[in-house]
């Protein structure tokens, strides 16, 4: 997780949420939850909203399985090799943290 103090996980869907301030409610990006951030570490959820496929935490294994199999069936051995590693990077990229509306 990002050492920045304004950064907080989404205690619904587990994603990454980019806040200016604490003591706000924002939108989650990523699943629409309605939350009140005190702290870093106190989030409280005033409205859940619905999880997306695929969660953000799970997208850096997804990313690399797929690069896995595209890279297996176009590459071989060295192709699956390749598309675990460019994969899983295009993964982790789209878990990082999304700017949260304060609503």
């Amino acid at each position: 997780m990002s050492e920045d103090p304004y950064v907080i996980v989404c205690p619904v869907c587990r994603g990454l949420v980019r806040i200016r301030r604490y003591g706000v409610r924002i939108r989650c990006p990523h699943c629409g939850s309605i939350l009140y951030v005190w702290s870093k570490e106190h989030v409280e959820v005033l409205r859940h909203g619905q999880v997306p496929l695929p969660p953000p935490e799970a997208r850096p294994a997804l990313g690399a399985i797929g690069g896995l199999l595209l890279g297996a069936a176009l590459g071989g051995p060295l192709g699956a090799i390749l598309g675990l590693i460019i994969g899983g990077g295009l993964g982790s990229s789209a878990r990082g943290p999304l700017e949260g509306e304060e609503v």
